[in-house]
């Protein structure tokens, strides 16, 4: 092979496809961290947000000493005022995922 020839097939290589590229980009479509901001609050990479959940202090506290926490939540069964339709439809949970978010709760 001549030079000519090795030369332009080390620069077809180095090069990316199309293809690759579209791939690229959906990969990372979704990556946070940095100076992004998303509805007006900072992004989280991964590192970050486990860091901002896990920090110092951030507990339900034991208001009385008694050893329980006492929470208390409901699941929306309609969209509630000034929903977002931007953010897409609203629909209520079902039995699977009401009994997944109980499941959860209790670790």
């Amino acid at each position: 092979m001549t030079k000519v020839k090795e030369n332009a097939a080390i620069q077809l290589s180095a090069a990316t496809s199309t293809s690759f590229d579209q791939i690229n980009t959906f990969a990372h479509e979704y990556d946070r961290g940095g100076n992004l901001t998303i509805n007006g609050k900072p992004s989280y990479s991964v590192d970050q947000a486990a860091n901002f959940i896990l920090r110092d202090h951030a507990a339900w506290s034991d208001r009385d000493g008694n050893g329980t926490i006492n929470l208390t939540y409901t699941f929306l069964t309609a969209k509630p005022a000034g929903f977002d339709n931007s953010l897409g439809t609203f629909s209520a949970f079902n039995a699977q995922q009401k009994a997944q978010a109980v499941l959860s709760m209790q670790s």
